[in-house]
């Protein structure tokens, strides 16, 4: 009787550790998908504004219209709280293209970045 209880409590030990396991996987999968779309959302937000308007409209309408913060005024960086974390959006000039990158913070911790190349409207 006593060898049967404690083999049904080493197999018991060993499937609650895969329950605990499964459980923090799966909130760290939540974690990332919820960055990665507020980084996407962003990422075509800033799509919209370059097929819309020029580029100097589209840094002020990003302040004004989308309440971002301007950090940095020499690279055009600017951020926000979003949904409990923090996106930073950069807008670098390479010629007559724009560097785009978003990045999601959580608790200081990158948990999502997007980058692309745009043809901004002139």
């Amino acid at each position: 009787m006593l060898v049967s209880l404690s083999l049904i409590s080493m197999i018991l030990t060993a499937v609650l550790g895969l329950f605990v396991f499964s459980a923090k996987s799966s909130k760290r999968s939540k974690e990332s998908f919820d960055a990665t779309y507020i980084a996407r959302n962003h990422m075509e937000m800033i799509y919209g504004l370059s097929k819309t308007v020029d580029f100097e409209s589209g840094l002020d309408r990003l302040r004004t219209e989308k309440g971002f913060e301007r950090l940095s005024l020499s690279e055009n960086l600017f951020g926000k709280t979003v949904e409990e974390k923090y996106v930073t959006i950069s807008l670098k000039e390479w010629g007559n293209l724009i560097d785009a990158i978003v990045n999601v913070y959580e608790d200081s911790i990158l948990r999502a970045k997007m980058e692309t190349l745009l043809i901004w409207a002139e």
